[in-house]
């Protein structure tokens, strides 16, 4: 449907299930959402919509799965999340979103798997990380974000896949709360390609890593860091 360009929604008001219902809607800008009100499953509902460059999300508040829902929706510049409170799984859920630079992630208080969640969101330069308790599952999480210059990561306690999770965030300078990272068994590559990066404290939380292939690999201006 790469040339709907506008779409009346008022009639999908029992629709639980809305799994890529307009992927790959290229030329869609807008949408009116307001009658979703019953999905559950949103995974890749908005994935490749290019040109959508905002959307009411206020309908969306029992979604649990947002996976890839918005999956290279490169005119995305900002979005309220507040209604993605059951939200669990939001793996890939603004991956190549590359105009977004800013996000309110509140909400996000029951994610457990994260992965890829902002991978290559190139103009994401701050975050706020409190929410993320309960999530186990960070792979590749913030791959790719080279405007990101720093981040708390202290509410990481429960991630136990770190691989690839700060992966070629060039301009990472500085990361806090790694002392968080206590159950991590799977670091690998995770800090890789961090070339701003000068050091790392609270390392020493890493006692259960089995898997720290190429975790530091390419980190060029890494002089200290405590194991």
């Amino acid at each position: 449907c790469s040339k709907l360009a506008s779409i009346g929604t008022a009639a999908f008001t029992k629709v639980t299930s809305a799994g890529a219902m307009f992927s790959g809607c290229l030329s869609l800008a807008s949408i009116d959402t307001t009658a979703f009100t019953n999905v559950t499953a949103a995974s890749s509902m908005f994935y490749g919509c290019t040109s959508l460059a905002s959307i009411d999300t206020s309908a969306f508040t029992n979604v649990t799965n947002t996976s890839q829902m918005f999956y290279n929706c490169t005119s995305l510049a900002s979005i309220d999340t507040s209604a993605f409170t059951n939200v669990t799984n939001v793996d890939s859920m603004f991956l190549g979103c590359t105009s977004l630079a800013s996000i309110d992630t509140t909400a996000f208080t029951n994610v457990t798997n994260a992965c890829q969640m902002f991978y290559n969101c190139t103009s994401l330069a701050s975050i706020d990380t409190a929410a993320f308790t309960k999530v186990t599952s960070a792979g590749a999480m913030f791959s790719g974000c080279s405007s990101l210059t720093s981040i708390d990561t202290a509410a990481f306690t429960n991630v136990t896949n770190a691989s690839s999770m700060f992966f070629s965030c060039t301009s990472l300078a500085s990361i806090t709360g790694t002392a968080a990272f206590k159950n991590v068994t799977d670091a690998s590559y995770m800090f890789s390609g961090c070339t701003s990066l000068v050091s790392i404290t609270d390392t020493t939380a890493f006692t259960k890593v089995t898997s720290a292939r190429y975790m530091f690999q390419n980190c060029s201006k890494l002089v200290s860091i405590d194991t």
